[in-house]
């Protein structure tokens, strides 16, 4: 009986300087961690300018994070690490875009729909991500409807896909027909009532993360960056008013194949920018999917790319962009991303993630296009 105590006395005291040598060696690893991210607890310009250089272009050079993601996974985390923390995932989901971009992409062709159903529309086309041209709705503009637009909003585009809210155009906004194909846009869901899992009541309305519609004008000869059409991966919707317009389509995503267009991400021009990619190439060059447009709606999938050349005296679309079930994964991560910068954007990331988030898809509205 005494030597099966002493063995077990003996077992006892080995496991515990076994479990005191690991706990010390976690402390170790842990404080070495913690050393490495305050390499990282710098301005965000500062560490860009020594990580990526002053020209800020596609080139992330920096030291490996790995061992400094670890430690920021720590349940304790110090107070004064959390800023380095946030700029060390910012840089690295940044350069994990970039190296996603890098060197893929292929041009889109555009196809052509009669189609009316909503339903098949979006298993046609919006789901698989292929661009596709519908027709407009014959009465969905009058001339006193382009009149107050011009006026409201005379602004002609910089060369950018942006173009003018109309949120200071509350008579357009009134009249605005909204395409059915947006009508199951979950950005307009996302209530303070619904979120909260109380009735939808009308003190809640509207949702503060709605898109307004935009106005783009377009003079002949002017062409826009290649970029998406609208932020966090939305999928858009180009309604063409007046004029005409040369389009080229590209997607990101795609393998890219020798005889096609490589992309070539560059950085934003700023250190809070870094992920608003934009791509070096000349996207009316060398390019076969050209296509002029005059009229309809131009619906393009999430994280589509797009260029846009004006062919008339002036040219005039609508840009609506929204949030379905086929959009929802690419923007819930873009905002992520865009939240370690744009602390605005945090909100929406919640909002998102909610448990009493609407996700159904009305999957027959009455028609393409309804108010």
């Amino acid at each position: 009986f005494e030597e099966k105590m002493a063995v077990h006395s003996i077992r006892r005291l080995f496991l515990y300087f076994l479990s005191s040598l690991l706990a010390v060696s976690g402390q170790s690893d842990t404080a070495a961690s913690f050393t490495d991210v305050r390499m990282f607890n710098k301005p965000l310009s500062e560490l860009t300018k020594d990580l990526v250089g002053t020209s800020l272009n596609s080139q992330l050079q920096f030291p490996d994070v790995t061992t400094a993601l670890s430690a920021c996974q720590h349940e304790q985390l110090p107070k004064d690490e959390i800023k380095a923390c946030d700029n060390i995932r910012y840089l690295f989901d940044v350069k994990q875009l970039v190296e996603s971009s890098q060197s893929v992409g292929a041009e889109a062709s555009l196809q052509k729909s009669d189609e009316s159903s909503f339903s098949q529309l979006f298993v046609d086309f919006i789901e698989p991500r292929k661009p596709v041209l519908l027709k407009a709705s014959e009465d969905s503009w009058s001339e006193e409807n382009l009149l107050q637009l011009k006026q409201c909003s005379d602004v002609e585009t910089d060369g950018t896909l942006a173009g003018t809210s109309l949120s200071t155009c509350p008579d357009v906004l009134a009249s605005l027909k909204v395409p059915a194909i947006a009508t199951n846009d979950y950005m307009v869901r996302l209530t303070p009532c619904a979120l909260t899992g109380e009735p939808n009541k009308e003190a809640c309305l509207p949702s503060p993360f709605i898109q307004t519609p935009s106005f783009l004008q377009i003079r002949q000869g002017v062409t826009t960056d290649l970029n998406s059409a609208c932020p966090l991966g939305m999928t858009a919707v180009l309604e063409i008013l007046y004029g005409a317009i040369d389009i080229v389509i590209y997607d990101p995503v795609a393998p890219s194949s020798p005889s096609s267009h490589s992309l070539v991400p560059v950085l934003g021009n700023t250190a809070e920018m870094l992920h608003h990619l934009s791509y070096s190439s000349s996207p009316f060059t060398d390019l076969k999917h050209v296509q002029s447009l005059d009229e309809g709606l131009l619906v393009l999938p999430n994280e589509m790319l797009v260029a846009l050349r004006g062919r008339g005296e002036e040219s005039g679309l609508l840009k609506h962009c929204f949030t379905d079930a086929a959009s929802m994964h690419t923007v819930r991560q873009r905002a992520s991303l865009e939240a370690h910068v744009d602390s605005s954007t945090t909100s929406l990331v919640a909002a998102l993630s909610s448990l009493h988030l609407d996700t159904t898809m009305a999957r027959q509205p009455t028609s393409i296009l309804e108010t």
